[in-house]
């Protein structure tokens, strides 16, 4: 019955409870990018890049094995995609330097404590 306190009531917990969930879904929906990517150890550089409210966590290792690797993962309020790895020769630019010049480097925008790859005790962008 249509005015009922207890169908009212019933309807705002579903909505409250379906509000909820859509907000606490994309929060997690993303695998971070240490676990994507097993690198042998922390970063050499790690910056955010982008606009402040969503952009990339960029993470740069100069030479590992031959190769110059970033591992790229991009973040939003409401949502993440998919962590992404693009490798070059050690002394190339990779596309993601390219792509924000000024932006990757020494004194570099770090990204947020959450996202502060795993044994990277300075939390700090640069070595």
């Amino acid at each position: 019955m249509i005015g009922s306190p207890v169908l009212e009531s019933t309807m705002h917990l579903r909505t409250l409870l379906f509000a909820l969930a859509c907000l606490a879904a994309p929060s997690g929906c993303c695998t971070k990018p240490w676990r994507a990517f097993d690198m042998p150890r922390p970063p050499d550089l790690a910056c955010r890049v982008g606009p402040s409210t969503h952009g990339y966590d960029l993470y740069v290792w100069s030479c590992v094995d031959g190769s110059k690797t970033v591992v790229a993962a991009y973040g939003a309020e409401m949502s993440c995609q998919e962590p992404r790895m693009e490798t070059v020769p050690c002394d190339a630019e990779t596309s993601w330097e390219r792509a924000y010049p000024g932006e990757v480097g020494p004194g570099c925008r770090p990204p947020p404590p959450s996202m502060t790859w795993p044994g990277d005790a300075s939390g700090s962008t640069s070595r």
